[in-house]
């Protein structure tokens, strides 16, 4: 009986415990079916080698963001991506807002002409030898390069043009 009863309260908590990191999810998985067609079509336009992203519509903005992986050119950048990982965010009425492009792989290796010597002297000096993540962040008004820096308590987030001057 003591077995059964401690099962039970066992059972109990992984139940509550489940049901507590649920509700600690701030974003609702939406299907491809139940997009906007602006999204679905202009998100088709802008990747068309997409094949397949995951999407989500964050609760508090309405946002959809896709997550892919992107083969191609971007001819702005003059750059070809083989597969990096990048997430696109769209408004609900179907406009894109921008997309981040994971450059790590590029930035590790030295002789990647994409990421400048200016840009890597900023994040060698900005981060001081900690761990980093950088990304290239594509908008209609700028693109930039999108440092984080892992610091604690809090982590660092440094903009920097592709020229390799910090945006405030």
């Amino acid at each position: 009986m003591k077995i059964r009863m401690k099962n039970c309260a066992l059972a109990s908590l992984l139940a509550l415990g489940a049901f507590t990191l649920q509700a600690c999810d701030d974003d609702d998985d939406v299907d491809n079916p139940k997009l906007p067609n602006t999204v679905q079509q202009n998100f088709a336009a802008r990747y068309p080698g997409v094949e397949y992203a995951e999407w989500e519509q964050e609760k508090s903005t309405k946002k959809y963001t896709g997550d892919f992986y992107y083969y191609g050119r971007q001819e702005e950048w003059n750059v070809e991506f083989a597969g990096v990982e990048a997430k696109a965010w769209y408004l609900s009425t179907g406009a894109w807002e921008k997309t981040e492009f994971d450059v790590m792989s590029l930035y590790r290796n030295p002789n990647d002409a994409f990421i400048s010597e200016d840009v890597r002297n900023v994040i060698q000096t900005r981060a001081a030898g900690r761990e980093i993540d950088l990304d290239a962040i594509d908008t209609p008004n700028e693109d930039y390069f999108l440092l984080e820096i892992d610091k604690e308590p809090r982590d660092e987030y440094v903009k920097i043009s592709f020229d390799g001057s910090v945006i405030p």
